[in-house]
């Protein structure tokens, strides 16, 4: 090393024992927080703080800049002036500047000096380790840290204090060696610094009993018995009683065991035998390893936090790392777990296990502040690793932290610790499957089935990842034994079995899971509970206000309490905006006994979740209507759903439809399963328009699936009704329509009487039905008899006037149409219902097309479209500008057909209709085909097929598969 930064006294500088001048308090306060940093970087920011503190220049940043610059035209000049090359003492880089190779620090080679005397102490080799010791304490020129800022100076104590640890070692190693003697003056120094240090004083009555002066050496102890009793109350330790008693009965003074230094106790070694089986864990071990292997900046001691579920495998990373880094910790590997029956361990219990772990059994101290101060001073000087399991909070971490940088303490808990300061975190989830499938193996042994076994996969599934279950799941095989597995499989993949199963000996996957919830508030308790019961993978925020009474606050704290305990965690769905979050399964299954209790008031505040989730869906779909959303299912349900949310979807209810599709079905799950067999239903009939609208078939068959099985139970034949009216509109729109003419005509049945608008829905559906099976007089017949009904509402009027109205249209019976669709506007109000007005106007713009009225076909069509822009919709719009490019197509006006079917075709992409987007391509391309142009046509006839063919539009497609082949273009092979 070329230069040396001296700390131990007046901060200097040399270069080859070569004075560097340092004339200015800030160059030298510059050269103590880099030497103190021990090779870490230090950035400009920091080294700012510790000169100046709060009262900063303007120019405080290029001052450092400036200092630095200097120090190193210094080192260079005085390297040149040895005849050196410059030397590589001082980098900068990214992260501020930082020692390099070429530079040693006095403080950090007294440190290894203390160090490797302790270790050839321990080793039998006194005299070695009192003249390393003499070494290191030869080192010192003064107060450490003199001539810097108050700020840097600030550190001194806590060197000085290390510097006192080593005074006291020298003299206890001498007395080991029998050269004590000499030191009388230092030992009496020590006390007169600190009277109450009774291994000092116990090492001052051995030396002046060593020299035959007994009466002096029992004054010392009288002294230091009446300062103990009169200033702190206390007593003599048993040290220094045994130190006196010996005195007086004219024995030798035994050697003093000292803890404190680590001479006698046995070097703790207390980490658990590492997991048989550790696997997908790879990545997490190699990040706790680099923190626990790289020098820590600032002087502290690496403190890494590993946080998760219960089960998850944290205690087994932890250990699996301290054993990997054991040699790195000579000092020894203290292991204390924090918690007991009924909870978590207090400080002062906590702190009494780490101190009779490193060898200090006699008379504890009895404060939480004495036993800390203890911990750090057993701690100094020593590289000693502590792994503390199943932490609560900050407050016990802070309690067992040392103060020697060269220790390290790994952390375990169920929860996040925010509050714990200048700490890692590292945080797991729960086993991918394949790592999953690894970990099985490595507990089942010979009674694994090969790897592609289905029932290995369903036992995998079951486990969720959480390797507790895992290793529960492959004993079981293991004791079972080959062959047993499909039984094992078959209970584990029973959710009602499952967590019986997860259960063996000690070992139980719902007790883990208890402890984590035993921590939480009501809140979040109540909130948890409620959430369980909603089974989609993306759960959006705002779920967790019904169990909160709406208030935001609480809500947000339970939220991050939850996110904290690691029981929600933030899925893939989540935006700055949308927060979404999902729940482990095992934990939902340990819950669901709750959730039916309703022993946390979960079950009512799931309730009232389902309820805000249904008046979503109506207001969604009255937005997409134009019109309100008219049921006489759950009259209860008035609650509404938070006013941020609401706009938030009918903002966007595609979106909102897309993203929440599973949670509707969810939601009707969770209904069914509380018994709220109408909710259910009434959430099915709520999603209708707004899955149709998107497209989203196989959602809206699931939906009505369920709303069957919620029918099945019910004798409310309203609620039966709805159900197989929402069943009947699945058959229409997969093209069963014998299915759905006896699902509607039975739902008709039902609801007649009890829910006219009800069946008014499903007699105009029905008559549609009818219609395409070519049964046109029927479908009039069923229209007449609902009509007759002079109770029918309104708007039921109107839907079962518009269905008669299609039905006359398919007789030829055009006139009859439109009598029947001017009354039907005539029954809506002119400023609701906009979007069931704009429809009628363009049914009856068909018909005066079929009669050769261009114009009054224009007229109504012209009503509708503006009707539909002055409502911002363009969806509707668009649909309505495709009839416009129909009518212009079939008056020869091909030109502003194709105006109209590209205006539509922008409208559809823009709202990302797919159907949409397909029938604007199929128009763009008839047009196109009647205008003669076949060079325009081609590419949208190839457009049309292709989104024809992601679409159920059939008749459209095999229309557009002729045209292309007239047109020379081959059709596609079916696959």
């Amino acid at each position: 090393m070329m230069v040396t930064i001296k700390l131990l006294g007046p901060v200097s500088l040399e270069v080859r024992g070569r004075p560097v001048p340092t004339r200015s308090v800030r160059t030298r306060s510059v050269l103590a927080v880099v030497g103190l940093a021990q090779g870490q970087p230090v950035s400009v920011g920091r080294l700012v703080d510790q000169i100046w503190g709060a009262c900063l220049p303007n120019s405080a940043v290029q001052q450092v800049h400036n200092t630095v610059s200097q120090l190193r035209r210094a080192v260079s000049s005085a390297a040149a002036a040895e005849g050196l090359d410059e030397p590589d003492w001082l980098r900068t880089g990214a992260n501020g500047y930082r020692l390099g190779p070429a530079a040693e620090v006095d403080l950090a080679l007294f440190l290894d000096d203390v160090r490797h005397a302790e270790r050839a102490y321990a080793a039998g080799h006194s005299h070695r380790a009192g003249d390393l010791i003499d070494q290191g304490l030869a080192r010192w020129h003064g107060e450490a840290l003199s001539g810097t800022s108050p700020h840097v100076a600030s550190e001194a104590a806590r060197i000085e204090a290390q510097r006192r640890v080593a005074r006291v070692s020298r003299i206890r190693m001498a007395l080991e060696t029998g050269d004590a003697v000499d030191l009388r003056q230092e030992a009496e120094s020590l006390l007169a610094e600190d009277p109450f240090d009774e291994q000092v004083r116990v090492f001052v009555m051995r030396i002046l009993d060593l020299q035959g002066r007994r009466k002096d050496a029992l004054h010392v102890f009288r002294e230091g018995a009446r300062l103990l009793r009169g200033e702190l109350g206390v007593d003599p330790g048993v040290q220094l009683r045994h130190a006196h008693q010996a005195i007086l009965d004219g024995t030798t003074v035994e050697r003093t065991v000292d803890p404190a230094h680590g001479a006698d106790p046995p070097v703790p070694a207390q980490l658990p035998p590492a997991p048989g089986a550790f696997v997908g864990r790879s990545a997490e071990l190699a990040r706790l390893l680099s923190v626990l292997t790289t020098p820590h900046a600032h002087g502290r001691p690496a403190i890494v936090v590993v946080s998760g579920i219960g089960g998850v495998g944290k205690t087994s990373l932890a250990v699996v790392a301290g054993h990997a880094v054991a040699d790195r910790f000579p000092d020894g590997q203290v292991f204390v777990h924090l918690r007991e029956p009924p909870g978590p361990l207090d400080s002062k219990k906590a702190l009494a296990r780490v101190l009779r772990a490193l060898g200090f059994a006699d008379r504890l101290p009895a404060t939480v502040d004495e036993r800390r101060a203890l911990l750090r001073t057993l701690t100094a000087h020593k590289a000693i690793l502590i792994v503390a399991d199943d932490a609560d909070s900050a407050g016990q971490i802070c309690d067992l932290l040392p103060s020697e940088p060269r220790c390290a303490v790994v952390v375990t808990t169920r929860r996040r610790l925010p509050d714990l300061l200048w700490c890692e975190s590292l945080e797991l989830r729960p086993l991918a499957p394949d790592p999953s499938r690894q970990l099985l193996a490595a507990f089942a042994g010979d009674a694994l089935p090969p790897i592609s076994d289905p029932d290995i996969s369903t036992i995998v599934e079951a486990c969720s990842g959480l390797p507790l279950a895992l290793a529960i799941a492959g004993a079981r095989m293991k004791s079972l034994g080959p062959g047993r597995h499909r039984d094992l499989a078959r209970v584990l993949d029973a959710e009602s079995s499952r967590l019986q199963a997860l259960s063996l000996g000690e070992l139980d996957v719902s007790e883990t899971l208890s402890q984590g919830l035993s921590l939480l508030s009501p809140d979040a308790r109540r909130a948890l509970v409620a959430v369980s019961g909603l089974t989609s993978p993306s759960i959006p925020d705002w779920c967790i206000l019904a169990a909160c009474d709406a208030d935001r606050w609480r809500a947000l704290a339970a939220t991050d309490e939850l996110m904290a305990a690691h029981l929600l965690h933030p899925t893939t769905e989540s935006d700055r905006l949308s927060p979404r979050f999902g729940m482990h399964e095992l934990v939902r299954l340990h819950l669901r006994p709750r959730l039916m209790s309703d022993a946390d008031g979960g079950r009512q505040a799931l309730e009232t979740t389902l309820v805000w989730w249904l008046t979503l869906a109506r207001e969604v779909s009255a937005h997409l209507t134009g019109e309100p959303f008219e049921t006489s299912l759950a009259p209860e349900a008035a609650a509404t759903a938070p006013a941020d949310v609401v706009k938030a979807a009918i903002d966007d209810p595609a979106g909102w439809a897309r993203r929440d599709q599973h949670n509707l079905v969810a939601a009707a799950q969770a209904a069914i399963a509380l018994g709220r067999d109408e909710l259910a239903v009434a959430l099915v009939d709520a999603s209708r328009r707004p899955l149709i609208a998107c497209w989203l078939q196989d959602t809206w068959e699931t939906l009505t699936t369920l709303g069957m099985r919620a029918a099945r139970r019910s004798s409310n034949s309203r609620v039966r009704g709805r159900a197989l009216l929402a069943r009947g509109s699945v058959f229409l729109n997969t093209g069963d329509y014998p299915a759905a003419v006896r699902a509607l005509w039975l739902a008709k049945e039902l609801l007649y009487g009890v829910d006219w608008a009800g069946a008014a829905v499903a007699a105009g559906n029905l008559a549609g039905a009818l219609e395409v099976l070519g049964e046109p007089r029927a479908a009039v017949r069923n229209c007449d008899d609902l009509l007759d009904v002079a109770e029918l509402a309104p708007m039921a009027r109107s839907i079962t006037l518009r269905r008669r109205a299609n039905a006359h249209a398919s007789l030829g019976q055009l006139d009859a149409a439109l009598s029947d669709f001017a009354e039907a506007r005539r029954q809506l109000p002119y400023d609701r219902n906009w979007e069931t007005r704009a429809h009628l106007l363009e049914g009856e713009a068909r018909l005066h097309l079929k009669l050769c009225r261009p114009a009054e076909a224009r007229s109504r069509l012209t009503e509708a479209i503006d009707s539909a822009r002055a409502h911002g919709s363009p969806r509707v719009e668009g649909y309505l500008l495709l009839t416009m490019a129909e009518i212009e197509q079939a008056c020869g006006e091909f030109d502003a057909a194709m105006g109209s079917a590209r205006r539509a075709t922008s409208l559809m992409s823009r709202m990302g209709d797919r159907d949409g987007e397909a029938l604007a391509a199929y128009q763009s391309a008839m047009v196109a085909v009647a205008s003669g142009s076949v060079a325009t046509a081609r590419p949208w006839l190839a457009t049309a097929r292709a989104l024809l063919q992601a679409t159920s539009r059939p008749v459209e497609l095999a229309a557009v598969e002729r045209l292309l082949l007239d047109h020379g273009v081959a059709a596609p092979r079916s696959s």
